[in-house]
């Protein structure tokens, strides 16, 4: 029987992430995942799962359809549908979720934690498959306003704004630069064109905290791969610098943002009502966050979902992010 194509993607001490390639006929090979796994499908099929006692089980896999299984256990996973069938394992080498605890008197407590405050935060420089990410400077004013001129819905929700013209994109980049409590970020593509900012906020090490905020995305940076993927490189630098928790804020009533925070991986907790005020009226805030249980179960789903990309498509075919991210989330 001919063997399937494993490609190993990520080998990290959290996690190992596999995408397997599966012609018509082809199969795995009987193994044992050590660690329990979760599956991420990337085309539907009709898969057969046999057994060491020869029992067969047939999964009809679905496009961003997550589902979990135990470690331990041998299996060889067979293509019997008519089409190649792709899929990504996600290993998970530390288990995601801590336990409760009691205290002396029955009452629940929290886990007791060793933790090492990680270093401040520092802006990012870094690049991936469709976006830069690096330090925000006044030089980048011109590039800012040619990114944002064509549409002034973009302020809506922020407290500043609307700009006119260069010389108020310089004032909005000064006011982050003023700002300690804010890295700010630029956002390009690939040719150093500016497409956008994005900010750690509210950066606090001896409890491992951060915020990301200041995002403006100009027009053709918003409902892009390069827009998720600047989300995920943010994300992914804090969390592996040792921060805890990432959160999201944004008024309630920007619907766009709140979907932005859900399809990203962050949990809803709750709105602030009268949080504050801004240009004139009130805002509720709504909070979003993740922690780094939560990233050691969504991040491989993140990879996965930009690996299998195409940079001349402006739409995926193989899944859907805020899908594969809620069914890894409720694992």
């Amino acid at each position: 029987m001919d063997t399937a194509v494993a490609n190993v993607q990520i080998d990290s001490p959290r996690t190992r992430v596999t995408r397997w390639d599966l012609a018509q006929g082809t199969s795995t090979g009987p193994h044992v995942h050590p660690f329990d796994y979760i599956v991420v499908p990337l085309s539907s099929g009709l898969m057969r799962v046999t057994m060491p006692d020869g029992t067969q089980v047939q999964n009809q896999l679905v496009p961003g359809r997550c589902y979990a299984r135990p470690a331990g256990t041998e299996h060889n996973v067979r293509n019997d549908d008519p089409e190649p069938v792709s899929f990504i394992e996600v290993e998970l080498r530390e288990h995601p979720v801590r336990p409760s605890a009691l205290d002396e008197a029955g009452h629940p407590i929290g886990v007791s934690v060793q933790f090492t405050p990680p270093p401040p935060l520092q802006a990012l420089h870094t690049q991936g498959r469709y976006v830069q990410v690096s330090p925000l400077g006044r030089q980048h004013a011109p590039g800012l306003w040619e990114a944002v001129r064509d549409d002034p819905s973009i302020w809506t929700y922020l407290p500043m704004g609307p700009c006119r013209d260069v010389e108020d994109v310089a004032e909005v980049i000064e006011s982050f630069l003023a700002d300690p409590g804010f890295v700010p970020h630029v956002l390009t593509d690939l040719h150093g064109q500016v497409l956008g900012t994005a900010s750690y906020l509210r950066v606090q090490p001896q409890i491992g905290s951060a915020e990301v905020g200041g995002i403006i995305y100009g027009t053709r940076l918003q409902r892009t791969f390069a827009a998720t993927e600047a989300m995920t490189l943010l994300a992914a630098n804090a969390f592996e610098l040792g921060y805890r928790r990432y959160e999201w804020k944004c008024d309630a009533l920007n619907a766009a943002s709140c979907a932005a925070a859900l399809r990203l991986g962050f949990r809803p907790e709750g709105i602030w009502r009268n949080a504050t005020m801004y240009k004139g009226r009130n805002r509720d805030t709504a909070w979003f966050a993740m922690t780094d249980d939560d990233w050691a179960r969504i991040e491989p789903v993140h990879r996965a979902w930009l690996a299998n990309t195409d940079p001349a498509q402006r739409t995926l075919h193989a899944f859907r992010l805020s899908e594969a991210v809620a069914n890894a989330l409720t694992q």
